[in-house]
């Protein structure tokens, strides 16, 4: 008698499925900066806070810094997108964690005056 091919699934080995896509670095950097640019915030809030709003000089400059890394960030998140043959989870990720700085910054825009 023959074996049904459906029978012994339980009893396959797991297969590999090997592949020539690798991690696009633009999407890794804009990974990072995305990072930087969320604890860079998170910082400045902190600040702002301990401080009680004196030395806000300090904190808008710090503030417009981890901006431009934001759109630096967009910037490369998108162009890693863009590419062929990569894997996007990184560009994602930087994507909307620039995405999210620059929304915080333009909440703390509108509501910090």
């Amino acid at each position: 008698m023959g074996r049904s091919p459906h029978t012994n699934n339980a009893m396959k080995s797991k297969s590999y499925i090997y592949t020539n896509k690798k991690h696009a670095t633009k999407g890794i950097m804009a990974a990072i900066l995305g990072l930087l640019s969320l604890v860079c915030l998170g910082l400045i809030a902190y600040y702002a806070f301990e401080q009680r709003g004196t030395g806000m000089e300090r904190l808008a400059s710090a503030m417009l810094i981890s901006g431009i890394f934001s759109l630096t960030g967009l910037a490369l998140g998108t162009m890693a997108l863009l590419e062929k043959d990569k894997f996007r989870a990184f560009p994602i990720v930087g994507l909307v964690m620039n995405g999210a700085v620059l929304g915080l910054i333009g909440w703390a825009l509108y509501f910090g005056r």
